[in-house]
């Protein structure tokens, strides 16, 4: 419960040290193998937001086929491949459907996932695009921003709106 809060409140380093404990108890054989299985994805999605690839790499290679079937991991999973070839919309798709604390961890680098995923909108939409579309496709409208904070996002990265801040230049 408390890696679980951890999550909530956005303390990573906390999370990672429960993350870390947790792991040793169920190499312990304590705890519930659905509680292992849901854990692995939350270690899975961290890494992602790291690229340690290598980390992800030596958690998948302790994947059963029974693993890789569980919701959990499965998501987890897919959520590598979208941000592994640069799949922005796969990645938001994934994003709003994350089973648990899921979309906590995906939070850590879903900033860097939508600057990507910007990128690409503004390069195959240009000269214009709808602000309220980018805000669809990037999960930004899953934030209940209003229209100003979401505005201050564009803009603090680099983005230039119209007058009436309804279109992208």
């Amino acid at each position: 419960m408390h890696a679980r809060i951890c999550l909530e409140f956005d303390d990573m380093v906390e999370f990672n040290q429960c993350a870390e404990q947790l792991n040793v108890l169920y190499e312990e054989g304590v705890g519930t193998k659905e509680g292992q299985r849901e854990f692995t994805s939350y270690r899975l999605l961290y890494n992602i937001s790291m690229q340690a690839s290598n980390n992800i790499s030596d958690i998948m290679l302790t994947l059963s086929a029974e693993d890789r079937q569980d919701r959990f991991i499965a998501h987890a999973l897919k959520v590598r491949a979208a941000s592994a070839i640069g799949d922005y919309r796969a990645f938001f798709k994934l994003y709003r459907e994350a089973p648990g604390h899921q979309q906590h961890v995906m939070d850590t680098c879903a900033d860097r996932e939508r600057l990507a995923g910007l990128r690409v909108i503004l390069r195959a939409y240009q000269p214009t695009v709808p602000v309220s579309f980018v805000a669809a496709q990037l999960a930004l409208d899953e934030r209940e921003q209003e229209e100003e904070e979401l505005s201050f996002f564009l803009t603090d990265h680099g983005a230039v709106l119209s007058e009436d801040k309804a279109l992208l230049d």
